[in-house]
């Protein structure tokens, strides 16, 4: 997940997005937010420039969504959804007895990408030099963006070791939290783009044995030669494995033989096609006497 975190939408501005969006005042969003309103126009139009988009139609006493705002919305809305769900999991995980109804603050600390991407990159590599090589950025500054989100969440995420580093039992869970965020928001302009009618973007999709020899490459070619600037990238992996990263958003959706639902019950899954499967055996073989 190594990016040029520069050129990644401002997570801050998204959630400044959903309160405009929500109050359909900017004077009413900043008042809010605790920011001022010059804050929150900048913010928008700072987020509509990177998107090349209006996303509010503006008016003398307020502001509504454009079509292309309303398509948005949802997954600006989903992006900050997963990082609001973080205060709650981490404070379930340390205080297990506790009732679940205590007041969690906006996690305003979450909303900053570059500090995601380095959370995420360190929870992969798990070295603080890879981490900073592969984001061009200092080794203390790697620590310092960590340092910010132990002590935001007064929870250990990362341990470190002779032999380097390991995440904690609550950082495995929150990171799929973080993975799903910065997954959205890497295809916010994808989406943008989408929805003006110029498809591009990249399909992921996780392949499974027997699908991948013929069928899959053959969809593939017809796609790839109808929509040219739609990049279409495979994993190849266990079931399992590949649920996984189904589930933090690192791949669209999975081709291959369907499993039992109860496996999955999260998951939709829908026929494509129905195989029958044959055997083929020498004359007078053993199972020819056996009901099969």
């Amino acid at each position: 997940m190594c990016q040029n975190t520069h050129n990644l939408i401002n997570l801050m501005q998204l959630k400044f997005f959903l309160v405009v969006a929500e109050f359909q005042n900017i004077s009413k969003a900043a008042e809010h937010l605790f920011r001022t309103q010059s804050a929150i126009t900048r913010a928008i139009g700072d987020l509509e420039k990177q998107l090349n988009v209006e996303l509010f139609e503006r008016h003398h006493n307020g502001v509504i969504l454009t079509e292309i705002g309303k398509f948005l919305h949802t997954p600006i809305k989903n992006a900050i959804e997963e990082l609001q769900r973080i205060p709650e999991l981490v404070y379930a995980y340390n205080q297990p007895d506790m009732p679940q109804h205590a007041q969690i603050n906006e996690p305003y600390f979450l909303y900053n990408t570059r500090r995601l991407e380095i959370f995420s990159t360190l929870y992969l590599t798990k070295g603080m030099k890879n981490t900073a090589s592969l984001l061009h950025i200092t080794q203390p500054a790697v620590s310092s963006a960590i340092k910010l989100l132990e002590d935001a969440l007064n929870t250990e995420l990362f341990i470190r070791t002779p032999n380097g580093i390991k995440a904690t039992a609550i950082c495995n869970d929150i990171q799929q939290n973080i993975k799903r965020c910065l997954n959205i928001i890497h295809d916010l302009p994808n989406q943008t783009a989408n929805f003006i009618g110029k498809l591009q973007g990249t399909v992921r999709i996780g392949a499974l044995p027997l699908i991948r020899t013929f069928l899959l490459p053959k969809a593939i070619t017809s796609l790839a030669s109808k929509y040219p600037a739609v990049r279409f990238l495979t994993f190849e992996n266990a079931y399992e494995s590949l649920v996984a990263q189904l589930r933090s958003g690192d791949i669209d959706f999975i081709v291959g033989a369907l499993r039992p639902q109860q496996q999955s019950s999260d998951l939709e899954s829908q026929v494509l096609f129905d195989e029958k499967i044959f055997m083929v055996v020498r004359n007078k073989h053993p199972l020819l006497k056996k009901e099969i």
